[in-house]
């Protein structure tokens, strides 16, 4: 994974910003993309967000106020962060979460990686609230509400949220946002319902 990274620790690969964002993850939140992936799996709902767009990095102090002015304007909750692949941008990541967690504890993180993988590398992992882990297998269907693919997992650190994502595990797909001023529908929608050819 370290081949993967990208060097910078004060910049981020942005794609862009949502708030509120209420369907990855418990209650209003702050939603994060990132740029730059390099599984490529199948079926990607974002494959728009593998490359890497240099004119996109952003200092990590700039992307934490905006998560943080977002989330007392918009009265979120928490913060999710999506991509692209967050991991592939480790060491700004892990700077970002240093800043935000002290405000917004509750921090998802979606990765390809295994949560195996993810701890051994960066222990600094268990500082998030919740990890859905492991790449997209379109051809493993998963009702869950969070999950793109059933062998993903949804694994809980923070134990003062386990029962506000414990709930939502058995909780079907359905929920999406349609956000025109992005030109996106946020959310996870079923497999078969999403068109790849």
């Amino acid at each position: 994974m370290q081949s993967d990274s990208f060097p910078e620790v004060g910049r981020l690969n942005i794609a862009f910003f949502h708030s509120p964002l209420v369907t990855l993850g418990p209650g209003r939140r702050v939603g994060l993309w990132l740029r730059g992936c390099f599984r490529s799996c199948p079926g990607c709902i974002a494959p728009e967000l593998w490359a890497e767009e240099p004119s996109d990095r952003r200092e990590v102090d700039d992307v934490a106020e905006e998560i943080l002015r977002r989330g007392q304007e918009d009265l979120c909750r928490g913060l999710t962060v999506s991509g692209g692949e967050p991991f592939a941008q480790a060491p700004a990541l892990e700077a970002l979460i240093e800043k935000v967690a002290p405000v917004l504890p509750d921090i998802l993180v979606y990765s390809g990686y295994s949560h195996a993988e993810l701890e051994r590398e960066y222990p600094w992992i268990r500082k998030i609230a919740c990890l859905i882990d492991g790449p997209f297998d379109r051809t493993q269907p998963c009702p869950d509400a969070w999950k793109g693919s059933a062998n993903q997992n949804m694994i809980v650190y923070a134990e003062q949220f386990s029962d506000a994502y414990g709930k939502w595990q058995g909780e079907h797909k359905g929920r999406l946002q349609i956000v025109p001023a992005l030109g996106r529908i946020l959310g996870i929608p079923r497999i078969d319902s999403v068109q790849t050819d």
